[in-house]
């Protein structure tokens, strides 16, 4: 699922014509070895004209269910959070996407937010 705000906590603000995507992600490590899952290496917003946006570490500081990566996901082991990009407001298609592959190109998917 994904929520929009333009503020986050007493002191996170969203720049003027952005507001923040806040997208409920999980993630299920469907194999028989040790996955690792980075927010900043392997997650990004897209729009419609192919700006990509990062994950915004300050927003994220706010949220009560960020998604966790200090470990990796065990087999069989489902992993659920938060994650929140700063996005521009006009945007009316915007996508979220997972790159499987850290280090080499891998298989990307991509989702609809609106």
């Amino acid at each position: 699922s994904v929520e929009y705000e333009t503020s986050l906590g007493e002191y996170t603000e969203a720049s003027e014509g952005f507001e923040y995507a806040i997208i409920d992600i999980s993630t299920t490590n469907g194999t028989d070895e040790e996955l690792s899952v980075s927010t900043l290496l392997q997650m990004e917003a897209k729009d419609e004209l192919g700006f990509s946006y990062s994950p915004s570490i300050t927003a994220m500081s706010q949220l009560d269910r960020e998604y966790p990566q200090g470990s990796p996901l065990g087999p069989g082991e489902e992993r659920r959070g938060k994650v929140v990009y700063e996005v521009p407001t006009e945007a009316d298609e915007l996508y979220w996407m997972f790159e499987f592959g850290i280090f080499v190109d891998g298989y990307k998917v991509f989702w609809q937010l609106r």
